[in-house]
């Protein structure tokens, strides 16, 4: 006989206990604040979307930076 089953199977005190699902209004999701989830993460993604464009921005400034920099000592 093969065994199949593992050895160190775990006991029923350390499995996973299921995720209590937050209320829902209107098909959406909601805060325990009554705030929808939808909205604060429509906010978040925006506030990310600024930040990357910032980041690029700085990005490019540093490069250009680096570019005149390298271009200087070059000559």
């Amino acid at each position: 006989m093969v065994p199949t089953r593992r050895q160190n199977r775990r006991s029923p005190s350390n499995t996973p206990q299921a995720v209590e699902e937050a209320p829902r209004i209107d098909g959406n999701l909601t805060a325990p604040g009554g705030q929808s989830y939808d909205k604060d993460k429509d906010a978040r993604i925006l506030e990310l979307e600024e930040q990357v464009a910032r980041l690029q921005k700085e990005k490019e400034d540093i490069l250009c930076m680096l570019e005149r920099l390298t271009a200087q000592y070059r000559s």
